[in-house]
C-alpha cells in the first residue's frame, strides 16, 4: 500500500478525470553495462482534448534528484514521498513533464501542475527559456493548426513507445525484416561501441531488426535476457564510453556442440540468421565454426523438437561478418584494428609523463606494455616517444650477450642525456626463446651500469578510457560497412572480416585472415623470426628500421664542407600555419641526416627569414626531445617566396641558398609550402642556385595537400576536436533540448568537419564542398524537433569555418533559434562553440609522431640520393632542373610516397585551396545515414554506399 492510500488518499487524488495513473513498463537503456527495464511513469495527458486548460512542461528540478528518491531530511516533516510521486510524465515520445510540490510542504498547491505555480496555466513552454526578462506567451488555438494531427486531438497515446524509440512517426520495422545479431567476445577494446552503434543505427536505418548479444558467446548460449531488440534510444552516447556498453566474457560453453545448439536456437527462435562479432581472432574463429555447424545444428534441434521445421527453414543458413577489435593489432592483413590507437595512446601520453619525472633524477625507467605475440604498441610507442632501446617478440636481440649491448648502448646515449628509457613487450624474448622480464632488466642496468631504475607495467589501464579519434571514426565506418555487408548476404557469402588497409575499408575472407595471423605465432615458436616479421607487413619492418636509425647517435660531428667531402648541406624551412608534428618531423630529418654525415640548416620564420638569411645550423642535441612538442621551433608563417618584397623574394632566396651552399631543400608546412614550392620551381629558370632538389612534407592540420592521404598534423587536431566534442555534449545534456553548433578549421577544406562530425556523433555537418542550403538547414531544424519529441536532449552540428560566405555561425545560430523557439512546435535552445586555434596546439598525436618518423628518414634519404646523383664535377654543387627532383612526400598507407609536382598541379583546385578529388569525400554521407531515423528524405545520391573493397588471398 502507498503512502498515499495509507493516508485514506486515493491514489489518483488530484489527478484531473482520463489521466492514466497505472505505471508500464518499457525497455530502458544501459546501466553498469547491464540492459535494464525501467517503469515508465503515468501518462497524465493521454486521451485528454487539447485546449487551454492542458499543461505541458519539460523537466523542472529543484533541489537534488537524490533528496527526491530518498524523501526529505531527516530532520524534515515526517511526511516522505517518492520519486514516482514527484514526476508524473507524458509517453516517452511527448518528452513533457508534469512535476508536482511537495505535498506537505505546500499542501494548497498539491493538486496543481507546475505551469500553474509560475501562472503558466495554458501555456506551452520549455524551463529552459523560462525568465523573469522574457515571458512566455498561451497558445492560441490557431497556433495548434501547425501541429501535427496527433498532437492536435491531443492524442499521445496513439504514439506507441517502440515507434517513439525508431523515430516518431516513422514507418515501423516489419516481423519479417532480415535480423541481425551482433556480439562484442574476447578483450574489450576502445571503439568497439562506436562500431556497435554504426552497426545498429544502419540497420535501423535499413528498416532491418537487429539484437544485442550481451556478454558476448555466454549471452549467446544463455539466451534469455541476455539478447535485446536495439532501437535508437540504446545507442545514444556510447561511442565515447571506453569498454563494450554490450560486454563481453569469456564462455567455455561455446566451445561444446551442446553449448553451440542452445546459441543457435535461441537465434533461429528470433528469425536472427546473420551475426556481426566484434572480437579477436580467437572470437571470429569460434564464429567461423558456429556457421560451418549451423545447418546440422538446426537439424538436430528439430530432430529434437525443440525447433519447428518451418522456423528453422526460415534460418536455413548463417552468415557471419566481423570485425578485430584488439588493442594488439596482431591481425594480419589490416593496417590497424579496433582499439589499438587509443591503447598508443595511453602508453604514449604515460612515456611522456614519465621522462619528466626520470629527468629530474637521472632515472632509468622500464615501461612494460601489452601485445601478447606482437610488438605493435611497443615499437610504435618507441619511435613516437624517442625510447632508447625496445624488445618486441617479432625480432629479438640478435646477438647472444644481448644485456651486454643493452648496457653498452644505454651508457653511450647517457653522454647525450640524463636518462633512459627501454620498453618492453609483454611476450618478448631472446632468440632461444627464454622470457625477458621487466626485473631481469632492472637488476641488469642497477648492477652493471649502477642507474637507479624503475619498472611501470601499465597492465590494464591501456584498455581503459574514451576512444581516440582514430578508434571512433573506424569504428564508426567499419560498422556501417558490417552492417551493409550482412545486410546483403546470402547463404554463398563466406564469413569475412572488414577493415581498414591505408586508409581504405577491405574485406578479408576470415578463415584465411586467421590462419595468416596465427602463422605468426607458429614462427616464433619455430625461431624463424625472419618469417614472422615478413607476415607482419612491410610497414612493420620499416618502422623497426626507423627505430634503429633514430636511436643512437652513430656519428660524432659530419666533418664540413668542402673539395673532397662527403658530407651534404640541407635546408629545412617551414611555411603556412602552425601543426603538430612540424618539430617532430625536424627532429627525424636533422638526426637522420646527421647519422648519415651530413648537415642541416633550420630557417627562422619561413619563407620570409629564408629570403632574410637567417639560418642556422641545427644538430643532434639542438633538437632533443622536439617529438613532443607542438607548435613550430623555426617559427612559421604564410608569406611565400613570390610575395616577399615585390617579388623578388626568389631571388633573395636563391641568393641566400648560394652562399650557404644548400644543396637540397626540405620545406614542412600546408598549402603556403605547396605555393612555394612551385615558385622556386618557377625560379629554376631564371636561378641556377634553385636547381637542386625540393621536397615538401605536408604537415597541416587542414590536410588540404595533393599527394598524401594525411597530412602530418590532421591527427592531433582530430583528437582535440573530439575532446572538444565531448565536453560540449556533457555541457548539452545537462540542459533539455539543446543543440550545439561547434565550428573547425580547415579553410575550404571539409576534411576535419566531416572526420569530426563521424567521430564526435554528430547529427549534421556543413562543409564548403557541398553548398549549405536553408533547404538543409530547415531539414535539420525539423530533424531536432523529432528528436527532441522523443526525450533525447542534445543534438549537434559540427560546421566548417568557411562552409558558406553569407550563412555564417551568426545567422545560422540565429535561424536555428528563431526556428527553434516557435509557438506551437517541440522547441530546443541553441549554443555556438567556435574551437579555433586550440586545434593547430597541443602535443603531437602518437600517429602524427611516427608518420613524422617515416616521413623524415624517407624525405631525407631521398634528398641525399639525388644530390648525389646530381653533384657537378667540383662535389661541392648540385645541379638538377628534372621534374621528379620536385616532389610531394605523402603518407600511403604507413609509409611513404613521393609525388612529381608537375604531376599533382591539375589535380589541385588553386582558388579553394584542396585537391579536386578528396578521399574522405565518401565518408560525408555515412554522417546522414546514422541520423536518427533516416527515412531516405536526401536521396539516393546522398545515402553512403558500401565501399569494402574485397580482397583475395593472394592480395594479403
Amino acid at each position: 500500500m502507498s503512502e498515499a492510500e495509507a493516508a485514506g488518499e486515493s491514489p489518483t487524488a488530484g489527478t484531473p478525470a482520463g489521466m492514466q495513473a497505472s505505471p508500464r513498463t518499457v525497455e530502458g537503456g544501459f546501466k553498469d553495462g547491464e540492459m535494464v527495464s525501467t517503469p515508465e511513469l503515468p501518462n497524465i495527458h493521454a486521451n485528454q482534448p487539447l485546449g487551454r486548460q492542458r499543461t505541458f512542461s519539460s523537466p523542472l528540478i529543484a533541489g537534488n534528484i537524490d533528496a527526491l528518491q530518498d524523501g526529505v531530511p531527516s530532520d524534515g516533516p515526517a511526511k516522505r514521498f517518492s520519486f514516482s510521486e514527484a514526476f508524473q510524465t507524458t509517453t516517452s515520445s511527448s518528452s513533457l513533464r508534469f512535476m508536482r510540490p511537495h505535498p506537505e510542504i505546500f499542501p494548497a498547491e498539491k493538486s496543481q501542475g507546475v505551469a500553474e505555480i509560475v501562472k503558466g496555466q495554458g501555456h506551452y513552454f520549455d524551463t529552459a527559456r523560462i525568465s523573469a526578462s522574457r515571458p512566455v506567451s498561451p497558445i492560441t488555438e490557431a497556433e495548434t493548426d501547425s501541429w501535427p494531427a496527433d498532437l492536435q486531438q491531443g492524442n499521445f497515446a496513439s504514439i506507441n513507445v517502440a515507434d517513439a524509440h525508431r523515430g516518431t512517426w516513422g514507418p515501423e520495422i516489419s516481423s519479417d525484416a532480415p535480423a541481425v545479431a551482433i556480439l562484442t567476445s574476447g578483450g574489450d577494446a576502445p571503439g568497439m561501441n562506436a562500431a556497435v552503434r554504426s552497426c545498429v543505427a544502419t540497420c535501423l536505418a535499413k528498416r532491418a531488426r537487429i539484437f544485442a548479444i550481451m556478454n558476448g558467446y555466454q549471452g549467446l548460449v544463455d539466451g534469455g535476457s541476455n539478447i535485446k531488440e536495439m532501437q535508437w534510444k540504446d545507442i545514444q552516447d556510447i561511442m565515447q564510453t571506453g569498454g563494450t556498453v554490450i560486454n563481453s566474457a569469456r564462455c567455455a560453453g561455446f566451445r561444446t556442440r551442446e553449448g553451440r545448439l542452445q546459441a543457435a536456437l535461441h537465434l533461429a527462435q528470433l528469425g536472427v540468421n546473420r551475426l556481426v562479432v566484434i572480437g579477436g581472432d580467437g572470437s571470429l574463429t569460434g564464429a567461423n565454426c558456429f556457421k560451418i555447424e549451423w545447418p546440422s545444428l538446426l537439424a538436430e534441434l528439430v530432430k529434437r523438437r525443440e525447433l519447428p521445421q518451418d522456423q528453422a527453414d526460415k534460418v536455413a543458413y548463417l552468415c557471419i561478418t566481423g570485425l578485430v577489435g584488439s588493442i594488439d593489432n596482431d591481425m594480419c592483413g589490416f593496417t590497424m584494428t579496433i582499439g589499438c590507437d587509443t591503447a598508443l595512446h595511453r602508453i604514449v601520453d604515460a612515456c611522456d609523463n614519465l621522462i619528466t619525472t626520470a629527468k629530474s633524477h637521472k632515472r632509468t625507467f622500464i615501461v612494460e606494455v601489452m601485445g601478447r605475440h606482437c610488438g605493435w604498441l611497443a615499437l610504435m610507442a618507441s619511435v613516437a616517444v624517442g625510447a632508447d632501446w625496445v624488445f618486441i617478440p617479432e625480432c629479438p636481440p640478435d646477438v647472444e650477450d644481448w644485456e651486454s649491448a643493452l648496457c653498452d648502448g644505454l651508457a653511450a646515449r647517457r653522454k647525450q642525456t640524463n636518462y633512459s628509457l627501454v620498453i618492453l613487450a609483454e611476450g618478448a624474448t631472446d632468440r632461444v626463446r627464454r622470457p625477458i622480464e621487466s626485473a631481469y632488466l632492472k637488476a641488469i642496468l642497477s648492477e652493471r651500469l649502477g642507474h637507479d631504475t624503475r619498472v611501470t607495467c601499465l597492465g590494464h589501464v591501456q584498455r581503459g578510457g574514451a576512444p581516440s579519434a582514430d578508434d571512433r571514426l573506424q569504428g564508426t565506418w567499419l560498422g556501417a560497412e558490417a552492417a551493409l555487408a550482412i545486410l546483403g548476404a546470402n547463404d554463398s557469402t563466406p564469413s569475412r572480416i572488414i577493415g581498414i588497409r591505408d586508409h581504405e575499408v577491405v574485406s578479408l575472407e576470415l578463415t584465411a585472415a586467421v590462419e595468416k595471423t596465427r602463422a605468426v605465432g607458429e614462427a616464433l615458436q619455430k625461431r624463424d623470426f625472419d618469417t614472422a616479421m615478413e607476415l607482419r607487413g612491410p610497414e612493420y619492418a620499416n618502422l623497426f628500421l626507423t627505430f634503429r636509425r633514430l636511436r643512437h647517435k652513430r656519428v660524432p660531428e659530419p666533418e664540413p664542407p668542402g673539395p673532397g667531402s662527403l658530407s651534404c648541406n640541407v635546408c629545412i624551412v617551414h611555411a603556412g600555419s602552425p601543426a603538430a608534428g612540424m618539430n617532430a618531423i625536424t627532429k627525424v630529418v636533422v638526426r637522420s641526416l646527421a647519422n648519415s654525415g651530413h648537415h642541416s640548416f633550420g630557417a627562422i620564420d619561413g619563407f620570409l627569414g629564408l629570403a632574410l638569411g637567417h639560418l642556422f645550423q641545427l644538430n643532434w642535441e639542438s633538437v632533443a626531445q622536439w617529438h613532443a612538442m607542438g607548435g613550430c621551433k623555426l617559427g612559421t608563417n604564410r608569406v611565400i617566396p613570390d610575395k616577399i618584397n615585390g617579388g623578388e623574394g626568389v631571388g633573395r632566396i636563391a641568393k641566400v641558398l648560394e652562399y650557404y651552399k644548400i644543396q637540397a631543400i626540405i620545406i614542412i608546412g600546408g598549402f603556403e609550402g605547396l605555393s612555394g614550392l612551385q615558385a622556386l620551381q618557377e625560379g629554376r629558370k631564371k636561378y641556377p642556385a634553385l636547381c637542386i632538389p625540393m621536397t615538401l612534407i605536408p604537415a597541416t592540420i587542414s590536410n588540404n595537400l595533393p599527394g598524401s592521404k594525411f597530412s602530418i598534423g590532421a591527427d592531433t587536431a582530430l583528437n582535440c576536436i573530439v575532446d572538444s566534442i565531448d565536453r560540449v555534449k556533457l555541457s548539452a545534456s545537462s540542459s533539455r533540448a539543446r543543440v550545439f553548433l561547434v565550428e573547425v578549421m580547415g579553410g575550404n577544406c571539409g576534411f576535419l568537419a566531416v572526420l569530426g562530425a563521424l567521430a564526435g556523433g554528430a547529427d549534421g555537418c556543413y562543409i564548403h564542398e557541398n553548398v549549405v542550403s536553408l533547404e538543409e538547414m530547415l531539414h535539420d531544424v525539423n530533424y531536432f524537433r523529432e528528436k527532441f519529441s522523443m526525450n533525447f536532449k542534445k543534438g549537434l552540428i559540427i560546421r566548417n569555418e568557411c562552409c558558406s560566405r553569407l550563412y555564417n555561425m551568426p545567422f545560422m545560430q540565429s535561424l536555428f533559434e528563431q526556428e527553434g523557439g516557435r509557438v506551437g512546435h517541440m522547441n530546443f535552445t541553441v549554443r555556438n562553440n567556435v574551437l579555433g586555434h586550440l586545434q593547430q596546439g597541443n602535443a603531437p598525436s602518437p600517429l602524427d609522431r611516427c608518420r613524422s618518423a617515416v616521413l623524415g628518414i624517407a624525405a631525407a634519404d631521398d634528398a641525399i640520393a639525388k644530390i648525389k646523383a646530381n653533384l657537378k664535377d667540383s662535389e661541392e654543387t648540385c645541379y638538377t632542373d628534372a621534374p621528379d627532383t620536385s616532389v610531394i612526400c605523402g603518407v600511403d598507407g604507413e609509409g611513404a610516397v613521393f609525388t612529381p609536382l608537375a604531376d599533382l598541379i591539375d589535380t589541385v583546385d588553386m582558388e579553394n585551396r584542396r585537391p579536386k578529388d578528396q578521399w574522405w569525400n565518401a565518408l560525408e554521407p555515412l554522417i546522414r545515414l546514422l541520423e536518427l531515423n533516416n527515412d531516405g528524405t536526401w536521396g539516393d545520391a546522398l545515402l553512403y554506399k558500401a565501399q569494402a573493397r574485397v580482397l583475395s588471398e593472394d592480395e594479403m
